[in-house]
This record gives structure tokens, C-alpha cells and sequence, in this order.
């Protein structure tokens, strides 16, 4: 079985994307990995993994700013107490 590693990354803000690259290529790097793939999963049902080339920081604002406009926070037809539903619908319409 391969090698396998947690790299636990924080947020500091409600909505937020964070470029994990560095920490995954230093990861495998020190694992001397051999393999051509890597897989990355996320536990928490409110983060969501994508790929982008992150070459314009614009992207990133784009990009949250069309999810906040087309999933608010606050929608009348949302139930969950915690206000959250727009978190878990924004980590699935975004996973890879």
C-alpha cells in the first residue's frame, strides 16, 4: 500500500480558497514517491477540493464571488438550522 499522510490546512475566513500545492509536493517529495498519481480526499463536508492553474488571483475572487451570487448564504428554502446549507452545496458543485 502506498504511503499515506494528513496535511491539515485552516481557513480564515467563511469562504475561502486556499493553494495546497506546495504542501502536497513537499509532501510526496519526502515520501519519495514513485507512483504518477496522488489522491486527495477532504473529511469535512463543507470543503471542497478543485483544481486550478492559480496564475490570477482574480480567479479565486471570481470564482467565490459567483458562488456566493448563485448559492447565498441565507436562502428561504433552506432548512439547516446552522446556516450552512450553502457551504455544502458550494464543496459538491466544486469537487474535482
Amino acid at each position: 500500500m502506498p504511503p499515506s499522510e494528513i496535511l491539515k490546512f485552516k481557513s480564515t475566513v467563511r469562504e475561502e480558497m486556499i493553494d495546497i500545492t506546495a504542501e502536497v509536493q513537499m509532501s510526496l517529495s519526502e515520501a519519495s514517491v514513485q507512483s504518477d498519481v496522488c489522491v486527495l480526499f477532504t473529511q469535512h463536508t463543507t470543503c471542497g477540493l478543485t483544481i486550478n492553474e492559480n496564475a490570477d488571483p482574480d480567479v479565486q475572487s471570481d470564482m467565490l464571488g459567483f458562488l456566493r451570487r448563485l448559492i447565498p448564504q441565507y436562502d428561504e428554502h433552506f432548512k439547516h438550522f446552522e446556516h450552512n446549507s450553502d457551504a455544502h452545496i458550494k464543496s459538491s458543485v466544486v469537487q474535482v
